[in-house]
This record gives structure tokens, C-alpha cells and sequence, in this order.
């Protein structure tokens, strides 16, 4: 039996339903809806006049938005939209937090509770809890006071004041530690605490104590608007005597045609990193830029100015030029089938060391080309000109030019792409051309000669930078298929060689010459034969020698269950890579990841994680131990989830797994 009020879309359903004296009772199985709130109890009243209700016997008050009310008893006024209710459980829509208490007051869209308890575990079972004296809920989140945290029954944090957000509206406030340990440092704790400036800018300050390197004061501070974005970091140690810092910051402004970068890094020292980074940051971080680049790009036009200039932590690397300042000009256009491009590039090279050559270089480079198209292929020949001059500290003034030929052709095959399912096979054959010049009283300023694989056999260089123009004539054939499915590449294979035919006279230092006739033979694939295995690899093969160059294959496996699996072989490097990940038992995880050296017939890094979780997965515990050889160094750190309110440092056990995808 149902009953719909008049004055209001107000919906009654039970088992019993009389009207009497204006109030409307309802017994067994009550179910009343009025908008976004739904109303169960087991005998409930309606006062028509007073638009009140009162309910009795597992009353449950449910926000179709927010969160879920359960108590004993109810007193709710629909006008005022305010009541009570005894003995209370509150479940939050968007989270796995509860919280509890014996009385609640609901105040339009606010619950004000006392002497509350919120956890995330099953009622029966408090791994984790926190208690407070009061607490108020409102769309932003929960807060209180005085509150105590409690693992396992035994007290182990208090605060005065307490906030948990419910949504992504950013406040104010102390965010969760961070805690991890070093061999060079020992422990190291972290409590930052987050700073709501604005809402399209912040601030992150973050007191840090290391047992050896003591007292670090971190601000970052970013911003973020319509055209423009940034970072700023500023660290230092202030009780130390000789006061350590680090500098960085990086900031884009842009519109649809121009961008301007700022970026910029500096230390106090070189073993900063070492001693307040992780493992990754102190391998990476060995040259720090400090620089800017304006850009505008528009109609086939691009220029572009900047400035780079850098600092080097470790005095053993040759470091590269600064750069103050570099300008370019460089236009594209097309039209009946004729491309054109056209590029000119200013660059003074200023020394980082006092052994290195300074100078400017002006380079110039044009080339037309038109495409030709007869059936399922296409021809593109092209002619070039690229030229250099420099100014030499010292009155030295060299200078080179050369023009180039290059044909690029590709004939497509969709009759391979039917018998895949999706997808293309190509041929591809590109001719280059371009006579020696002399070129050996040149520097070399930015130049490396090009890591040639199956991606990029194709160039018609063989370097990267203006220092060098190799001088070319070969040939470069090869066949590629791909298959996609759902968006999804799930098949590559690519096969290229080359034929030189005539030696290259131009070599850079340490660069593997070219030989007259066959070149290497360039196998790259990538491979998806399931939804659990990816498989790619590539071959660096010489036919005259027999000899493999490069080689690696890498194997990558995802099993249901939430097991992985990763093994490769790489054998520039000569070594092998070897990491496993899986549940060991209903609670425990465990994964390694390592690189052994088959060379000198040790491991040079290695990684092991264990993870820990409870029965109702309200809490999460992990642990990772990892040893760097190259630096022998060995870290410890460890990661703290509570379900629902956040954790403390990064989940240790994803960290290992992340190497194994």
C-alpha cells in the first residue's frame, strides 16, 4: 500500500499505512521518498503540519548523493531540513570510511556528531580507528577535535584538529608523513604540510629530518592559470655551517602560436642529490640547465629563441656547451604536390671547461620535393642544400656546404592488412645522396652520430646536430607490418638494411664506421600474442662479420591473479634483467626486480618488496629494500595505507611491480 502527499512529491510505503488527526503512521517495511532522500524504518510517523517524521526500529537515511545514515531512532523536519538521531553510523557514498557515534544532528547540509569513531573496517573487527570529541561533515569533508589515532586497540598519533576531504576541493593543512631510510643518510622523516593559497595556486612546505644530513626546509609552490603554469622549489638546511641548497623552477606561458619556457636547476653541491634523492634522481641528475626558449609557430612558420646554460655535478663527464644564444627561422610549405622546407639557425657556443672550443655557428639548410603517386605506392624525390659557418675563438673561420639527394618510396600491401585483420604492411626503400666535403677543422659542438634502429634506418643522415654532414650514398630497403585491434597495436615487426654504396669518409670519434657494401640488418618487433604477454626485441646483425652489434629481447607477462613476470636480455649492455611479483598466500605479496652484469658476474641493482594486507583490505603495510652498486648505496623504505584516508609514503610493492609492466 503506497500514499503520495499533495503538497509536496512526497512518496509513503508500508505494510500498514492510517491517517489520523492529520499525522500519517506507518508500520513495517517503511519506505519514504522525498527528492534525493530516501527514508527506511521499521514504524515511522508523518506530521502533515509540522512536516516532521519520526522514525523507530533500523532507521536508515540515505542521501542518493552523499552518504548513508543508520541509527536507532530519527526526528527529521523536511523545512528546515534539520533532526537527530541515537546511535549513529554514517557511510560515505565516494569512500570506504564510517564513522559512528551516539548522537547526530543534521543541519541542512552539515552533520554535527559527538564523540565519533571513523574507520574503514567491519564493525566486528577495529584494525585501525580514529577517535575524536566532535566531528562536523559537510560537502568539503570531515573534521574534528582532538583526535587520536589507534592501531590494534593501542594509541599511536593525536592531533588537536583533524580534516579528511571528501571531494577534490583542495584545504589547508598537514598532509600524511613520509618516512624512508638510506645507508649514506640513515632515517629520514618528512611532514608536509600543504598551503590553499588560491585556487589556481599553492604551496607545499616540508620540514625534512635526515639522521646524517639533519634539518632540510622544502617550499614548493605552483600556479596554474588560462595561458601559463609553474614550479617553484626552493630547499636549504639552515643549522648546517656550510648551508646546503637546491634551486628549481620551470614555468610555461603560452597561446595557440607562441610558448614561452623558463626552466631552471641548481645545488649547493654535487653529492646534494645523493644525499636528500632517491636512487633514480642521483643517477639521472648530472648536468642541471638553467635556461629559457620563446617559440611561435604559425602558417608554415616557426622561430624560435633561447638560451641554455648548465651546470655539471660530476667533474669526471665532459659536459656539453652552453648555449647563449640560439636563434632559428623555419618554414614548411606545400603546394600541388611540392613540398618545400626551408631553415636557418644562429648558435654561440660558450665554454663550460676551460678545454673546449667557443665559439658561433650559422647553419642553412633548403630542400623541395614532390610527391608522385601510382597506385597502392608513393615516390618522393627531393633536392637539398645545407651549408655551415663559424666564427672560431682564436680568428678561425671555417665553413663547409653540400648539396643532397634523397628518393623516399613505400608501396602499401591491403591485402596483408585484410589477412591480419586491421592494420598495413609496407615496403619502404629510401636513396641518399650527398658528397664528401672536408669538414675535419670543424668542432664539434652538439653532433653525436645517430643510434640507428628499425624506426630510424630510414633517415637520410646518419648524425644528429650541425656540426657534421655526412657525406652518403646508399640504398635503404625494408618491410614493416603492424595490426592494431581495439585501438591497440598488437603486432610489429620491422625488418631494414642498408647498402653503402661507397665508404663514408666522414666519421665522428668513436663512432663504429660504415663499410662499403651490406650494412647491419635491423630487426625490431613488439609483439602481443595474448591479453598476458608483450614481447618485443630488436637485432643489430652484421652479415660480413657475423657479428651481433645489438641485441635485446624483453618479455613481459601479466597473469590473472596478479602475478607478473619480466625476464630480458640486452646485450649491448651485457646484461640480464629478471623480476616476478606475485600473491604469496590471502594477505602477502612479494616481488624482486633485478639487473645482473653477465660481464663482471654480479648484480648491479636489485629490488625485493613485500606488501601486507588484512582480511576486510581496510589497511596496507609494504617494505622494499634496494641496493645501487654504482654508487653502493642501499635504501629502505616503506609504505602505510589506511583504506579511505590515505597513506603514508608510496605503496613499496607497486613501485617493484611498475618495473615489471
Amino acid at each position: 500500500m503506497a500514499t503520495v502527499l499533495a503538497e509536496e512529491a512526497t512518496e509513503i510505503e508500508a505494510d500498514f499505512l492510517r491517517r489520523k488527526d492529520g499525522v500519517i503512521y506507518a508500520d513495517g517495511d517503511v519506505k519514504i521518498r522525498r527528492g534525493n532522500i530516501t527514508l527506511c524504518a521499521d514504524q515511522a510517523q508523518y506530521d502533515d503540519a509540522m512536516q516532521m517524521f519520526r522514525a523507530t526500529g533500523s532507521v536508515k537515511l540515505r542521501d542518493n548523493k552523499e552518504y548513508q545514515l543508520t541509527g536507532d531512532s530519527l526526528r527529521y523536519y523536511w523545512l528546515k531540513k534539520s533532526g537527530q538521531m541515537q546511535n549513529f553510523v554514517i557511510d560515505f557514498e565516494e569512500s570506504s570510511l564510517r564513522a559512528s557515534g551516539k548522537r547526530v544532528l543534521l543541519e541542512g547540509d552539515e552533520i554535527y556528531a559527538d564523540t565519533v569513531e571513523i574507520s574503514s573496517c567491519p564493525k566486528e573487527k577495529k584494525d585501525w580507528r580514529l577517535l575524536m570529541d566532535d566531528a562536523e561533515v559537510d560537502a568539503e569533508g570531515v573534521q574534528g577535535h582532538n583526535m587520536i589515532m589507534e592501531i590494534v586497540g593501542v594509541p599511536v598519533f593525536y592531533v588537536p584538529y583533524f580534516f579528511a576531504s571528501r571531494n577534490k576541493k583542495k584545504r589547508s593543512g598537514f598532509l600524511l608523513p613520509s618516512v624512508e631510510y638510506q645507508s649514506g643518510e640513515g632515517l629520514a622523516v618528512a611532514a608536509p604540510f600543504y598551503w590553499h593559497l588560491a585556487p589556481h595556486y599553492d604551496a607545499t612546505i616540508i620540514p625534512r629530518w635526515g639522521g646524517d644530513s639533519g634539518l632540510l626546509l622544502a617550499n614548493e609552490f605552483r600556479y596554474l592559470t588560462s595561458n601559463a603554469n609553474g614550479e617553484f622549489l626552493v630547499a636549504w638546511t639552515p643549522w648546517e655551517k656550510n648551508k646546503r641548497h637546491h634551486l628549481s623552477l620551470e614555468n610555461h606561458f603560452g597561446t595557440e602560436h607562441w610558448n614561452i619556457i623558463f626552466k631552471g636547476e641548481n645545488v649547493s653541491d654535487g653529492n646534494y642529490f645523493r644525499d636528500f634523492s632517491d636512487n633514480n634522481e642521483r643517477l639521472v641528475k648530472r648536468n642541471l640547465p638553467i635556461g629559457a626558449q620563446w617559440t611561435y609557430v604559425k602558417d608554415g612558420w616557426q622561430f624560435s629563441v633561447e638560451a641554455t646554460d648548465y651546470k655539471t655535478l660530476d667533474s669526471r663527464l665532459n659536459p656539453p656547451h652552453n648555449v647563449i644564444p640560439r636563434l632559428s627561422a623555419k618554414h614548411i610549405g606545400e603546394k600541388s604536390n611540392y613540398q618545400w622546407t626551408t631553415a636557418w639557425e644562429y648558435a654561440s657556443f660558450r665554454a663550460n671547461r676551460d678545454n673546449q672550443t667557443t665559439g658561433d655557428r650559422w647553419l642553412w639548410e633548403g630542400e623541395v620535393g614532390r610527391d608522385f603517386y601510382w597506385y597502392n605506392s608513393i615516390f618522393s624525390p627531393s633536392l637539398g642544400w645545407h651549408a655551415v659557418q663559424y666564427r672560431l675563438k682564436g680568428g678561425r673561420q671555417p665553413s663547409f656546404g653540400t648539396p643532397y639527394f634523397r628518393l623516399n618510396t613505400e608501396t602499401r600491401f591491403p591485402s596483408l592488412a585484410e589477412f591480419f585483420g586491421g592494420g598495413y604492411g609496407r615496403f619502404r626503400l629510401v636513396y641518399a645522396y650527398a658528397p664528401v666535403v672536408k669538414q675535419d677543422d670543424a668542432p664539434i659542438f652538439d653532433t653525436q652520430a645517430l643510434q640507428l634502429n628499425a624506426y630510424n634506418n630510414f633517415n637520410h643522415d646518419r648524425y644528429v646536430g650541425g656540426d657534421r654532414i655526412s657525406d652518403v650514398n646508399f640504398l635503404t630497403y625494408g618491410f614493416e607490418i603492424r595490426r592494431w585491434r581495439e585501438a591497440r597495436e598488437e603486432f610489429f615487426v620491422g625488418l631494414s638494411q642498408r647498402y653503402y654504396f661507397d665508404r663514408p669518409r666522414v666519421v665522428l670519434d668513436g663512432e663504429i664506421e660504415p663499410t662499403k657494401g651490406l650494412s647491419n640488418v635491423l630487426l625490431s618487433w613488439n609483439i602481443l600474442p595474448n591479453t598476458m604477454w608483450r614481447i618485443n626485441g630488436e637485432v643489430d646483425w652484421h652479415p660480413n662479420d657475423n657479428d651481433f652489434r645489438r641485441f635485446h629481447i624483453d618479455a613481459k607477462a601479466v597473469f590473472p591473479g596478479g602475478r607478473y613476470l619480466r625476464a630480458a636480455l640486452i646485450q649491448k649492455e651485457e646484461s640480464v634483467l629478471l623480476g616476478a611479483a606475485s600473491p604469496l598466500g590471502k594477505h602477502l605479496s612479494g616481488g624482486f626486480f633485478g639487473r645482473y652484469l653477465l660481464d663482471n658476474d654480479r648484480f648491479s641493482e636489485v629490488a625485493a618488496a613485500l606488501r601486507l594486507r588484512d582480511d576486510c583490505n581496510c589497511w596496507m603495510i609494504s617494505f622494499k629494500i634496494s641496493r645501487n652498486l654504482a654508487d653502493d648505496g642501499t635504501d629502505f623504505s616503506f609504505g602505510f595505507e589506511l583504506s579511505g584516508l590515505g597513506d603514508i609514503g608510496a605503496d613499496q610493492y607497486d613501485d617493484v611491480v611498475s618495473d615489471l609492466k
